[in-house]
């Protein structure tokens, strides 16, 4: 395989990898969202009609931070 062919693939290599990653910290973050839009859902009830007697607020941490 000629020289240039192979600095072509690995571009593309590293171009897929960062696509990769930044799909899957995309899936993360809405599969998060729906859970905490269920949880709030469930503690607080329908928006507009928040339940007073509600649980505090929480952390969570994701990819590091």
């Amino acid at each position: 395989m000629p020289e240039q062919v192979g600095v072509v693939m690995a571009e593309v290599a590293a171009d897929m990898r960062d696509g990769l990653l930044a799909l899957a910290v995309g899936a993360r973050l809405q599969v998060m969202t729906a859970m905490m839009d269920a949880d709030v859902m469930r503690v607080a009830g329908p928006k507009g009609k928040h339940n007073p007697t509600g649980s505090p607020s929480g952390t969570v941490m994701t990819a590091g931070r």
